[in-house]
Parts: structure tokens; sequence; C-alpha cells
């Protein structure tokens, strides 16, 4: 299992990144919030999220174990998906998420685009005990 890498940023796109390392580049998924902290050239660490499906496989990074966590954990939502759940890191912090589900506020999530309020109260009534 993959934990993270460390390479240069090649290069950046709005929900991706190439990261290079040891000659290979790594296309990885990551939120709007974190490609934003990317500059090209810079070496950074990425942790990384292995998502294999029958076709293929994606990986999903994050600049924080935090974020990675959050990720985990809004994953294991029935009908969350990972670039659903990469959509919500990139609407709103780990600080910010971790806060709507402790005081239940499942309008935080449905305010994101393809989130309708069955998920947002889902996610809300799922991870409640996960993140207290």
């Amino acid at each position: 299992m993959i934990s993270y890498v460390i390479g240069e940023v090649k290069e950046l796109s709005d929900n991706k990144v190439i990261i290079e390392v040891g000659g290979i580049g790594y296309e990885i998924f990551m939120s709007y919030l974190d490609v934003a902290k990317l500059s090209l050239g810079s070496i950074q660490k990425v942790y990384i999220y292995r998502h294999v499906y029958e076709n293929g496989e994606d990986w999903y990074g994050f600049l924080s174990k935090d974020s990675k966590e959050i990720f985990v954990l809004l994953t294991r939502v029935s009908n969350v998906g990972p670039k659903l759940a990469l959509r919500i890191l990139s609407s709103f912090s780990p600080a910010d998420i971790i806060k709507a589900i402790s005081t239940k506020n499942a309008k935080l999530f449905s305010s994101i685009k393809g989130v309708g309020e069955k998920v947002a109260e889902r996610i809300v009534s799922e991870l409640k005990n996960d993140i207290l």
C-alpha cells in the first residue's frame, strides 16, 4: 500500500496534478483547495488514497493526513464515491466538514452540487460517531 509520494509538481489542472517521482509521473486527483496551494516545479509530499475499480484505478491525493482521513470517512457513506468525496473537500476544509457533522448541519453538504438532501443527511448520521 502506498501512503504518500514525494516528488516534483510537473503539471497542474483544476482537480489533478502530475507528480514526478523517480522519473515516473503519477496522475493524482486532488481537491481544488489543495491544488491551489501547489506550484509548478515545487517538491511536494502528497498523501495517497488508491481507488481500484473494474476497469482501472485512480489515485487521490491530499496535502494533509486530516484531509485524507475525512475523504476515507466520506467514501464509507452510502452513495458517496471518491469523486463526490473530493468535491466535498474542494468546497470545505476538513475542519468545516467535522464541524458540520458534529453540529448536524446537513445543509452545508446539500449546498454542494451532486449532494442531495438524503445523501447530506446520511453523511451527518453515518459519520457523527466517527468524528466525536
